[in-house]
Protein backbone atom coordinates (compact mmCIF):
# COMPACT_ATOMS: atom_id res chain seq x y z
CA UNK A 1 0.00 0.00 0.00
CA UNK A 2 2.66 2.55 0.70
CA UNK A 3 4.63 1.35 -2.22
CA UNK A 4 1.73 2.33 -4.27
CA UNK A 5 0.82 5.58 -2.83
CA UNK A 6 4.70 6.40 -3.42
CA UNK A 7 4.27 5.69 -6.92
CA UNK A 8 1.18 8.19 -8.03
CA UNK A 9 3.17 10.89 -5.75
CA UNK A 10 6.59 10.04 -8.63
CA UNK A 11 4.06 10.18 -11.25
CA UNK A 12 2.16 13.12 -10.25
CA UNK A 13 5.26 15.60 -9.97
CA UNK A 14 6.57 14.14 -13.41
CA UNK A 15 3.32 15.42 -14.55
CA UNK A 16 3.34 18.63 -13.14
CA UNK A 17 7.09 19.13 -14.48
CA UNK A 18 6.13 17.87 -17.94
CA UNK A 19 3.52 20.38 -17.88
CA UNK A 20 5.82 23.11 -17.15
CA UNK A 21 8.53 22.21 -19.46
CA UNK A 22 9.92 24.82 -22.24
CA UNK A 23 9.23 23.10 -25.94
CA UNK A 24 12.28 24.37 -27.93
CA UNK A 25 11.53 24.23 -31.88
CA UNK A 26 14.41 24.37 -34.49
CA UNK A 27 13.28 25.52 -38.38
CA UNK A 28 14.97 23.83 -40.96
CA UNK A 29 14.54 23.59 -44.64
CA UNK A 30 14.75 20.71 -47.26
CA UNK A 31 15.30 20.33 -51.04
CA UNK A 32 15.84 17.93 -53.21
CA UNK A 33 19.04 16.60 -53.81
CA UNK A 34 20.73 17.43 -57.55
CA UNK A 35 23.65 16.72 -59.95
CA UNK A 36 25.76 20.14 -61.25
CA UNK A 37 28.97 20.30 -62.44
CA UNK A 38 30.75 22.88 -60.11
CA UNK A 39 32.88 25.86 -62.45
CA UNK A 40 35.97 26.18 -61.05
CA UNK A 41 38.32 29.18 -62.07
CA UNK A 42 42.29 29.26 -62.24
CA UNK A 43 44.07 32.78 -63.00
CA UNK A 44 47.80 32.87 -64.92
CA UNK A 45 49.43 34.80 -66.67
CA UNK A 46 50.28 33.36 -70.45
CA UNK A 47 50.77 34.09 -74.21
CA UNK A 48 48.98 33.25 -77.50
CA UNK A 49 51.44 31.22 -79.65
CA UNK A 50 50.52 30.69 -83.00
CA UNK A 51 52.64 30.04 -86.30
CA UNK A 52 49.83 31.43 -89.20
CA UNK A 53 50.67 34.88 -87.49
CA UNK A 54 52.77 37.60 -89.91
CA UNK A 55 54.23 41.34 -89.38
CA UNK A 56 53.36 43.68 -91.68
CA UNK A 57 56.27 45.92 -92.60
CA UNK A 58 56.78 48.89 -94.34
CA UNK A 59 57.95 48.45 -97.90
CA UNK A 60 58.73 52.46 -98.34
CA UNK A 61 60.00 55.22 -96.17
CA UNK A 62 57.60 57.76 -95.52
CA UNK A 63 55.39 59.62 -93.03
CA UNK A 64 52.43 57.54 -91.65
CA UNK A 65 49.06 59.50 -92.40
CA UNK A 66 46.28 57.35 -90.78
CA UNK A 67 46.59 54.26 -89.15
CA UNK A 68 42.63 52.43 -90.01
CA UNK A 69 43.19 49.69 -86.94
CA UNK A 70 43.63 48.70 -83.38
CA UNK A 71 44.89 45.64 -81.17
CA UNK A 72 41.88 43.38 -81.11
CA UNK A 73 40.07 44.46 -84.58
CA UNK A 74 39.07 41.84 -87.25
CA UNK A 75 40.18 42.50 -90.56
CA UNK A 76 39.90 40.97 -94.07
CA UNK A 77 42.10 40.38 -96.74
CA UNK A 78 42.71 43.90 -98.66
CA UNK A 79 41.26 45.84 -95.85
CA UNK A 80 43.44 49.26 -95.35
CA UNK A 81 45.63 48.91 -92.12
CA UNK A 82 47.57 52.22 -92.33
CA UNK A 83 47.98 55.15 -94.63
CA UNK A 84 51.46 56.83 -95.47
CA UNK A 85 52.59 60.26 -97.01
CA UNK A 86 52.65 60.09 -100.86
CA UNK A 87 54.32 63.40 -101.38
CA UNK A 88 57.56 62.19 -102.08
CA UNK A 89 56.29 59.50 -104.30
CA UNK A 90 53.87 61.57 -106.40
CA UNK A 91 57.34 63.64 -106.82
CA UNK A 92 59.21 60.82 -107.90
CA UNK A 93 56.18 60.27 -110.28
CA UNK A 94 56.38 63.48 -111.58
CA UNK A 95 60.23 63.29 -112.27
CA UNK A 96 60.47 60.27 -113.40
CA UNK A 97 57.52 60.98 -115.96
CA UNK A 98 59.64 64.15 -117.13
CA UNK A 99 62.81 62.06 -117.75
CA UNK A 100 60.47 59.67 -119.90
CA UNK A 101 58.84 62.19 -122.16
CA UNK A 102 62.16 64.16 -122.36
CA UNK A 103 64.25 60.90 -123.77
CA UNK A 104 60.90 59.57 -126.17
CA UNK A 105 61.83 63.11 -127.63
CA UNK A 106 65.54 62.33 -128.41
CA UNK A 107 64.79 59.04 -129.24
CA UNK A 108 62.34 60.19 -132.03
CA UNK A 109 64.41 63.02 -133.20
CA UNK A 110 67.93 60.67 -133.09
CA UNK A 111 65.52 58.24 -135.11
CA UNK A 112 64.93 60.48 -137.73
CA UNK A 113 68.63 61.80 -137.74
CA UNK A 114 69.88 57.94 -138.11
CA UNK A 115 67.57 57.68 -141.31
CA UNK A 116 69.11 60.65 -142.65
CA UNK A 117 72.48 59.52 -142.26
CA UNK A 118 71.54 56.07 -143.90
CA UNK A 119 70.14 57.56 -146.55
CA UNK A 120 73.09 59.71 -147.48
CA UNK A 121 75.65 56.48 -146.44
CA UNK A 122 74.08 54.90 -149.90
CA UNK A 123 74.92 57.76 -151.80
CA UNK A 124 77.91 58.05 -150.07
CA UNK A 125 78.00 61.47 -148.78
CA UNK A 126 78.21 60.84 -144.78
CA UNK A 127 80.94 58.23 -143.45
CA UNK A 128 80.42 54.59 -142.11
CA UNK A 129 82.30 56.14 -139.21
CA UNK A 130 79.15 58.85 -139.37
CA UNK A 131 76.51 56.77 -139.55
CA UNK A 132 78.15 53.88 -136.81
CA UNK A 133 78.43 57.11 -134.28
CA UNK A 134 74.64 57.59 -134.91
CA UNK A 135 73.49 53.89 -134.73
CA UNK A 136 75.21 53.47 -131.20
CA UNK A 137 73.53 56.77 -129.92
CA UNK A 138 70.46 55.46 -130.83
CA UNK A 139 70.62 52.22 -129.10
CA UNK A 140 72.13 54.17 -125.87
CA UNK A 141 69.23 56.52 -126.10
CA UNK A 142 66.82 53.62 -126.48
CA UNK A 143 68.25 51.49 -122.83
CA UNK A 144 68.58 55.40 -121.37
CA UNK A 145 64.54 55.39 -121.97
CA UNK A 146 63.78 51.95 -121.07
CA UNK A 147 65.46 52.76 -117.62
CA UNK A 148 63.65 55.64 -117.10
CA UNK A 149 60.23 53.77 -117.88
CA UNK A 150 61.13 51.25 -115.13
CA UNK A 151 62.13 54.12 -112.50
CA UNK A 152 58.88 55.58 -113.77
CA UNK A 153 57.11 52.17 -113.20
CA UNK A 154 58.74 51.75 -109.60
CA UNK A 155 57.60 55.14 -108.58
CA UNK A 156 53.90 54.15 -109.24
CA UNK A 157 54.32 51.05 -107.64
CA UNK A 158 55.93 52.61 -104.49
CA UNK A 159 52.78 55.06 -104.45
CA UNK A 160 50.90 51.66 -104.49
CA UNK A 161 52.51 50.77 -101.39
CA UNK A 162 51.91 53.82 -99.38
CA UNK A 163 48.35 52.09 -98.47
CA UNK A 164 49.20 49.50 -96.09
CA UNK A 165 46.86 46.44 -96.27
CA UNK A 166 45.94 43.07 -95.22
CA UNK A 167 47.42 40.25 -96.44
CA UNK A 168 45.13 37.61 -95.47
CA UNK A 169 42.08 37.60 -92.95
CA UNK A 170 42.32 37.88 -89.62
CA UNK A 171 42.51 39.75 -86.34
CA UNK A 172 45.37 42.51 -85.03
CA UNK A 173 47.57 41.47 -82.75
CA UNK A 174 50.04 43.97 -82.22
CA UNK A 175 50.47 47.80 -83.73
CA UNK A 176 53.97 49.09 -83.57
CA UNK A 177 53.05 52.70 -85.32
CA UNK A 178 50.86 55.92 -85.01
CA UNK A 179 49.97 58.42 -87.14
CA UNK A 180 52.81 61.28 -87.40
CA UNK A 181 55.79 58.74 -87.06
CA UNK A 182 58.13 58.33 -89.32
CA UNK A 183 59.59 55.18 -91.05
CA UNK A 184 61.60 53.31 -92.27
CA UNK A 185 61.88 50.53 -95.30
CA UNK A 186 61.16 46.90 -92.65
CA UNK A 187 59.96 48.81 -89.82
CA UNK A 188 57.52 46.32 -88.52
CA UNK A 189 53.73 48.19 -88.33
CA UNK A 190 51.47 45.63 -87.24
CA UNK A 191 51.13 41.70 -86.10
CA UNK A 192 48.21 39.84 -87.88
CA UNK A 193 46.89 36.41 -86.31
CA UNK A 194 45.08 34.15 -88.93
CA UNK A 195 41.40 33.94 -87.73
CA UNK A 196 41.41 30.19 -86.26
CA UNK A 197 42.33 28.14 -83.15
CA UNK A 198 45.59 29.04 -80.92
CA UNK A 199 47.82 28.03 -78.77
CA UNK A 200 47.80 29.18 -75.45
CA UNK A 201 50.79 29.31 -73.25
CA UNK A 202 50.39 29.11 -69.46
Amino acid sequence: MRYLVFCLLILSSSAAYAADAVVHRVKITTATASVADVRVIEHSFGRILDTASATVAAEIPARVLQVAVDVGDRVRRGDLLARLDMKDMKLAVASANASVNSLKSEVESQGKLLQRYQALAREKFVSKTVLEQAETRQIALQKQLQSAEAKLEQAKHNMRRSRIVAPYSGRVQRRFVAAGDYIGVGKPMFTLVRSGALTVEL
